[in-house]
């Protein structure tokens, strides 16, 4: 996949969760998305290296390349029954302002990198599970966003939109209720949507 059809994949999905947001709280949250110009005036999609004019008014000329963040992934952690560990990332797809050091758990927000963020955190184990078993995003604060990969089943999703702060650290966690030792795959995305 080229850099520019990753990024227009990672816009479109970062738009669904933005609509699904909205439709959950109630809140508008277009102002935070991107929008460029069409040439009868009207909003448009932004493509790759277009003119995008910021929620604030301004027009910046800046590729989608330029947003902040990180993509990395985990092809494969092996977890033991009854353990909640920490996911290790090992793999980096993107990283524009060192959001991660190599194999650490930790996904910390840089200086100068504070804002609104998009986070999308997948997991699928080898087999199906043996018990319901949980997705964790953990974020500041002790919060913690999760949902149930239900026993049979071997995918599991959490997304998350909000606020993050200079050296707040976000992080990964599987719960695996089994009586046996899974292998997970994980891959997360931090995207900036505002500042």
């Amino acid at each position: 996949m080229t850099d520019t059809a990753l990024v227009d994949d990672r816009l479109t999905r970062l738009e669904s969760l933005v609509a699904r947001m909205e439709q959950l709280g109630g809140i508008d949250l277009s102002s935070i998305m991107p929008t460029s110009v069409n040439p009868d005036g009207t909003p448009g999609p932004v493509a790759a290296g277009e003119l995008i004019e910021s929620a604030w008014g301004n027009a910046v000329q800046q590729t989608l390349m330029l947003r902040r963040g990180v993509g990395l992934n985990t092809p494969s952690q092996s977890i033991q029954p009854g353990t909640n560990p920490l996911i290790a990332w090992t793999a980096e797809a993107y990283d524009t302002d060192n959001y991660h050091v190599p194999n650490s758990t930790d996904i910390v927000i840089p200086t100068n990198r504070p804002g609104v963020y998009g986070i999308s955190l997948n997991m699928t184990t080898t087999g199906a599970v043996s018990a319901n078993s949980l997705v964790r995003l953990l974020l500041p604060g002790g919060a913690i966003r999760q949902s149930i990969i239900v026993t049979g089943q071997s995918i599991g999703s959490v997304s998350y939109i909000g606020p993050l702060s200079v050296g707040q650290i976000v992080q990964a966690s599987f719960w695996n209720a089994g009586a046996g030792a899974v292998f997970v795959g994980c891959a997360i995305e931090l995207l900036r949507v505002a500042m």
